[in-house]
């Protein structure tokens, strides 16, 4: 393709050197034929010497026009011979770059690099053999971060940073010693723990929407959840009811994750009437409201039991999932 300025350069160069130091008179032998005296670059006791005027070349003949003494320094350049130090490799007809075959490849279509593949299937891909495919390592090995070989047996010896593959778990090492694992199977265990059933697998946070089975939910200000593992902490806040009237039990229903067993929270409820203690209960599909008789006996709460639809219901939970 054509350039503007200078085509690029295919290889980088260094030019050629010759030391005649301790030789003496007018003759010497050069290590390069010369087509012309230009073409090197002759010093005396580091002093330039002009071509044709102190020296003449003919192929590996070098003259010098004054005597040189063998305590000179004396050296010859060859600006005329370069000799490749490097070679770029060329570009191939796809416009991919090969380097080493394999060693790095730049696969120009996929605008991907590949170490050790010459078919990347990501921007980066690394391929190797061995126990580690690719690691960073502080020159003081101090620290240490390594991927490692999942067919490999072994954990990584005794970097005080390291992470690493032992039979498809991804390892995280600090101080000498395995602080955490990526379960193949799933999960994030501590310490060396390797039990699937001790491993943390799930994490979340959102909001529900709570529900009456009498009537409906007029409004609630906030209704929150976090799940951590198989465990739930629901909260609700600020219900409103529009049934104050029906004598059946109050129900509540929306919460977001089915449970293995029956749950007691706390509530608190606002409304002019008999103070009691109160307390929620999980029943599996819905939750129930409870408070306290005279008798210390607890009774379920009833929608005849508030007496108005201004009533705030306030409640929260912690129950294990069914699954």
């Amino acid at each position: 393709m054509p350039y503007i300025g200078n085509v690029p350069a295919e290889s980088y160069s260094q030019v050629s050197y010759q030391d005649l130091t301790g030789g003496s008179g007018t003759s010497f032998t050069l290590d390069y034929p010369v087509g012309s005296a230009g073409e090197i670059e002759v010093f005396v006791n580091n002093v330039r010497q002009e071509p044709t005027v102190a020296y003449t070349v003919n192929g590996t003949a070098l003259t010098m026009t004054g005597s040189v003494a063998a305590t000179d320094d004396f050296y010859i350049v060859f600006q005329g011979k370069a000799e490749k130090s490097g070679t770029i490799p060329e570009k191939q007809a796809n416009g991919d770059y090969n380097f080493d075959s394999n060693t790095l490849f730049i696969d120009s279509s996929a605008s991907s690099v590949g170490v050790g593949t010459a078919t990347p299937t990501v921007p980066l891909q690394v391929n190797g053999s061995g126990v580690y495919l690719a690691g960073i390592e502080s020159s003081t090995a101090y620290a240490f971060m390594g991927l490692k070989d999942s067919n490999s047996s072994g954990t990584i010896a005794d970097p005080q940073v390291g992470v690493g593959v032992q039979t498809n778990d991804l390892l995280f090492r600090a101080g000498g010693a395995e602080r955490a694992r990526i379960l193949s199977s799933g999960g994030i265990t501590f310490n060396g723990d390797t039990a699937a059933a001790n491993a943390l697998d799930d994490y979340e946070e959102g909001t529900w929407t709570p529900t009456s089975l009498n009537g409906s939910v007029t409004s609630y200000s906030n209704a929150f959840y976090t799940k951590i593992g198989n465990t739930v902490h629901l909260h609700a806040g600020g219900i409103r009811l529009s049934d104050t009237t029906t004598t059946s039990a109050i129900k509540i229903y929306g919460h977001p994750f089915a449970t293995n067993n029956r749950s007691m929270g706390s509530m608190m409820i606002r409304y002019a009437g008999t103070t009691s203690g109160y307390a929620v209960y999980l029943a599996g599909d819905y939750i129930e409201l409870f408070r306290t008789t005279n008798t210390a006996s607890w009774v379920q709460l009833k929608h005849s039991d508030l007496t108005s639809t201004s009533c705030d219901l306030y409640f929260s939970i912690t129950y294990q999932t069914a699954a």
